[in-house]
């Protein structure tokens, strides 16, 4: 079944069908997470026929476009051609697309679990007319466990999406804890952050306001979220 998902892989590539043929095209390689999570917040990303409010798989496909991770990849051929992508690939190995567009909300993940690679991403319709967008993506386990989030504003004057470091730096402060782990919401607006601490995990809950986030309310728990 690989197999016959490789061979898929190349013809598009080799026939340049598909939006995720440049990409591909250079010796197959992908972006490591450590390069996001590094450079990120350097590039902007152009959206393509952005329009007034982009699809979540709009905004996904234009960063992947930019930062071809192994998820971004398959997210790219994934939207290319969703119903043989999922025949070839999803139905038998559990790694899989989810669109929610209703939420905003996309996920590119094995839904049998496991240390695959994974990648989250959700938007917000800001007050003024922007796009609040963000994506998580990584690979857990071994010398491979980091996580990239990163954060973006859309402009739709401009069709840009600018990296908004500060909004980044805010939900990723070290008062929080050596170790967080921070939850796109898929239902709700809110932000989760799980920040380990010596004595007892904590819970940073930052409500969104429309245009941003509310500084964080605190609570403890006896586990990781």
């Amino acid at each position: 079944m690989r197999r016959r998902f490789l061979k898929w892989v190349v013809a598009l590539t080799v026939t340049g069908s598909c939006a995720a043929s440049s990409v591909l095209a250079e010796n197959g390689k992908s972006v490591s997470f450590e390069s996001v999570k590094r450079s990120w917040n350097h590039k902007a990303v152009m959206v393509t026929s952005g329009g007034l409010k982009p699809s979540i798989e709009k905004l996904t496909g234009a960063f992947c476009q930019v930062w071809p991770t192994i998820p971004c990849r398959d997210l790219l051929l994934y939207l290319k051609d969703p119903e043989r992508f999922n025949a070839l690939l999803g139905k038998d190995t559990g790694y899989a697309v989810t669109v929610d567009r209703s939420n905003g909300f996309l996920m590119v993940a094995d839904n049998k679990g496991g240390d695959s690679a994974y990648l989250y991403a959700t938007l917000w319709r800001l007050k003024n007319g922007h796009t609040l967008f963000s994506v998580k993506t990584g690979q857990p386990g071994g010398a491979h466990n980091i996580d990239a989030v990163v954060f973006y504003d859309y402009d739709p004057s401009t069709k840009r999406l600018s990296p908004n470091k500060r909004l980044h730096d805010r939900l990723t402060a070290p008062a929080m804890g050596k170790m967080q782990w921070i939850h796109l919401p898929r239902e709700g607006k809110d932000i989760k952050v799980s920040g380990y601490h010596p004595s007892v995990p904590k819970v940073y809950t930052f409500k969104f306001n429309g245009l941003g986030f509310d500084e964080p309310t605190v609570s403890d728990v006896k586990q990781w979220d």
